[in-house]
Order: C-alpha cells, then structure tokens, then sequence
C-alpha cells in the first residue's frame, strides 16, 4: 500500500533467503555509496554495520536487506524472518521438513531492550576499518569517491541510483520505486515473490483502494469544516490506520498448520488483529444511529459529496471482504480482519447518513417500479431525530 508503514507494492521488503555469497556476480550494488563487485555478503553487511545503517542491497538478488543495527534499534523480533535477525527468529515458527520445529541461534532475547542497545553500542563505537581488512577498506575508499561532488554529474548521466531506501538518480533520499517488481512479480512479508494477480495482493489492492477513498471521503469533510461533523473525521482516520494494518495482516499469510491456540500477536505489522477494533466499529455504529430516524426501507446512495463518497467507500469494503473470504477459507488469514471488513462497510453506510443529517439534507428513499407511473416521485425523509 502507498502511504503506508512502507506498504508500497511490498516490492522493496527484505529477502529472508540464507545469506548469499556474490564471488560469482558481476553486478554492482549500491548501499548509499556506490561499490565494486565480489564482494562476500557477510562483509558487507559487517560494513554497512559500521557505518551505522540500517539497509543494504543485496548485489545478486537486488533487494534490500535490514542490518543487525536496524534490528538491535527494534529492540524485538519481528517475525518476518530477516536474514540478520539477532533474535534467533523467536517469533517465527520454524520447522524442519519432518514437521519438528528447530530454533536458531541468538544473540540476545527479544524484547530485551538492554542487551540490544548493549550490541548496538558495540556497533557504533567500531572504526570503520576495525576487523574489516584489505578489502572493505577499498569499498570505503572507492565508496567515499563514488559521492564526491567532482563524481556527482557522472553519476547522474550513468542512472545509478538503485530506488527506495537507496534514494535515486538526483537523490539519496528514500524514493517508491524499487524496480524490483518490474516483471510482474512482488514480495510478501514472508520473503516469498508470486505473481501480482495472486489472490493475496489482490487483497491488499483492494484493502489500499478502501483507504485511498476513505482519505477522499475526509477530504471531503474538511472542504466542509471538519469541526461541523463530531467524531466521524477521526474516526475515518483510525480506519484508514486498521485498514493498513489490515494489508500488513496480508501481506504476511499465516502457516497453513499453524494451531489456533497459539499466542495472538496484535502487532501491526502481519500479526493477529485485535477484535477490539470490530468492536469499536459497532459503537461508532450505534453512537450515530441514535442520533438518526428509524430507518424502514432502502435508500439510495444520495446527498451530499461527503455521504455520496463514503458510500463509494462502503462498495469498495464489499469488494475486499470478498477477496479475504477465499483467504480465511484457505487458512492464511486471520477471521477477524474478514469481520472486520464486513463492519465497515455498515460504518460506512451510517456514516454517510450521518453525514448528511449533520448537513442537514434528506435522504432519498428507494421506490418500486408501477407500469402506470409517467415519472418518479422522489421520496425524500428527514434525517434528523425525531424528539
């Protein structure tokens, strides 16, 4: 998802495969600095430690990959299997071929902020050429060159910025483009690249589509003073919010075997979601319900620009509620998140009648075809309680 805790694509999330040697790769790699080729992996991840960073790339895969530095400042595993966890994967369920689980060595405990800023401290307090030999001393020497100002113009004439985290052409600054989804394919949070028509990204379009027009619906409550309106603007955020913790959830498919009495982790970040925010749904329902008259029959999706947008946002829920079904079923997806999406539609649906009794409009009711009738008489009904 755009404008999300880096939910872009998911094309630029780290590869969690077993770390790779690139003694036989001519390609160059960009880590903030440009580098020469074959260089061994482990070394230069040591490097990119030293400089305090919290990223390199990757030179055979082309992805970007989290240092033990990014994950000590964590402070906790995150349980996406990074190939630098310090944390020996403890939140990640691993097991051997035979079904029998298996754990990796660690070097501190998660969550045991103090060790991990401990190591981290080791980190920084190293020299930069301290144990990294004859041949990291050259990367630092040709990588200091490779940003001088007498380089730069070069540089952008020869295109050599990588994309995200590794800034572009004519920046260092992180960028959205990676390039590393260009042929079709993108990656989950679990390390694993499928195809971008697969079931599960479809999901998370959908659930980033929902976001995207809830942000116009707000949008369109502060053309009109969000002051006017109560709760309902923050409300609309906090969603937006679920709604991308919604497409982490997805982007991060449960084992097929995991148990259902395991520990719930309601993360943010791919982990269980947290029923409560279901449950604060069905009271911002009721809250505006009551301020509302008795609804008896249908309604057509009508009134103001703020009603008739959230009400596109309400269809778009329905679309990806449709989409998370086929997940729950397969096993990968939390139930909740399914319940949740089904929820917010009827916040949706209240919301854009509360909206516009709060603008103090009708609502335009649905009526039956007669054969007889020349034209339709619009039935319109007043909003507002009555007392």
């Amino acid at each position: 998802m755009n404008s999300s805790k880096d939910h872009n694509d998911h094309d630029d999330h780290e590869d969690s495969s077993e770390s790779l040697s690139s003694e036989n790769s001519d390609d160059k790699i960009t880590d903030n600095h440009v580098t020469p080729t074959h260089v061994d992996i482990e070394e230069l991840h040591g490097l990119a430690c030293r400089r305090n960073e919290s990223s390199y790339i990757d030179p055979i895969t082309g992805y970007t990959c989290f240092t033990e530095v990014a994950h000590l400042r964590r402070g906790k595993c995150c349980g996406s299997m990074c190939r630098h966890c310090p944390y020996g994967y403890e939140n990640v369920k691993l097991e051997n071929s035979d079904g029998s689980s298996y754990t990796r060595p660690a070097k501190c405990v998660s969550g045991d902020v103090a060790e991990a800023h401990r190591l981290l401290q080791k980190w920084i307090n190293l020299d930069i050429h301290t144990e990294c030999g004859t041949t990291n001393e050259k990367i630092h020497g040709e990588a200091e060159q490779s940003f001088s100002e007498d380089n730069m113009e070069e540089r952008k004439k020869v295109g050599s910025g990588r994309g995200g985290r590794q800034g572009g052409t004519y920046t260092k600054k992180n960028v959205p483009y990676t390039r590393s989804g260009d042929e079709g394919q993108s990656m989950l949070l679990t390390g694993h690249r499928r195809k971008k028509y697969d079931l599960a990204f479809d999901a998370m379009g959908t659930v980033d589509e929902a976001c995207s027009v809830l942000g116009l619906s707000y949008a369109e409550l502060d053309a009109n003073n969000l002051n006017r309106y109560g709760n309902l603007p923050e409300w609309i955020l906090q969603v937006m919010s679920r709604l991308m913790d919604v497409g982490s959830h997805l982007a991060k498919p449960r084992l097929r075997n995991d148990s259902d009495d395991k520990t719930r982790q309601y993360d943010g970040v791919g982990g269980d979601f947290d029923p409560e925010h279901t449950v604060n749904l069905e009271n911002w329902i009721d809250m505006m319900t009551e301020e509302l008259c008795e609804l008896d029959s249908f309604l057509l999706p009508t009134g103001g620009r703020a009603a008739a947008q959230l009400h596109v946002s309400r269809t778009v829920c329905r679309r990806a509620e449709r989409l998370v079904v086929e997940l729950v079923d397969q096993g990968v997806c939390d139930p909740e998140v399914l319940r949740y999406l089904n929820r917010l539609s009827d916040f949706c649906f209240t919301a854009a009648r509360y909206s516009n009794s709060l603008e103090d409009r009708f609502e335009i009711m649905y009526k039956r075809h007669f054969r007889n009738e020349k034209q339709r008489i619009i039935v319109r009904q007043k909003l507002k309680k009555s007392d």
